[in-house]
């Protein structure tokens, strides 16, 4: 018989716990699934719902009222102190019935409370916020780019510092593959 914590390292127990405590900050925000059961060192479970993820869809298939109210959901979020940190993939916002939005995946979620340093996790949390909502706009551009904003626009001309440092360490990346290729 499995012991409860066999086979989970101390940071992933961590990391469970922190998800579970954020979806119970998130509690009741429509959209958001609910928590039903933590069970400590084994997992969590949370509501199940009947969808098709995001990344699925064709263009066009989305709605002006999907994303205003996807970005209602993530307002809402933000609003409660969390940020999402993982909208740009697009298979954490799945369309459920009657074309609503569902936002999965909670396990990156950057919570602005917390221990440190109280100016550094603000600056974070609006990195992550303004990286959230820049995730949005690109799901738009991509399904409905006939419903982006000169606002919205505006947000994706001006990458974040994630996008930032991902796009430096991938032109090194691939500098480095072109030498080893030109030596290999």
């Amino acid at each position: 018989m499995r012991k409860p914590f066999e086979g989970l390292t101390q940071a992933r127990l961590e990391e469970l716990k922190r998800e579970a405590s954020i979806y119970r900050k998130l509690e009741g925000l429509a959209g958001i699934p609910r928590l039903l059961v933590h069970l400590p060192g084994r997992g969590l479970v949370v509501e199940y719902a009947e969808g098709r993820s995001c990344r699925e869809l064709k263009r066009g298939e989305l709605s002006e009222k999907f994303h205003w109210e996807l970005r209602q959901i993530v307002e809402q979020m933000h609003r409660r102190g969390v940020a999402h940190c993982d909208l740009r993939s697009r298979r954490n916002i799945l369309v459920i019935a009657e074309g609503r939005p569902w936002v999965v995946d909670l396990v990156s979620a950057y919570c602005r409370e917390g221990r440190g340093l109280r100016g550094l996790r603000e600056w974070l949390f609006r990195q992550f916020r303004r990286e959230d909502l820049a995730a949005l706009v690109r799901l738009k551009r991509q399904t409905s780019p006939h419903l982006v904003t000169e606002e919205e626009a505006g947000l994706l001309s001006h990458p974040g510092w994630k996008e930032q440092l991902a796009r430096v360490i991938g032109q090194r990346i691939r500098k480095l593959m072109r030498a080893l290729a030109r030596y290999g």
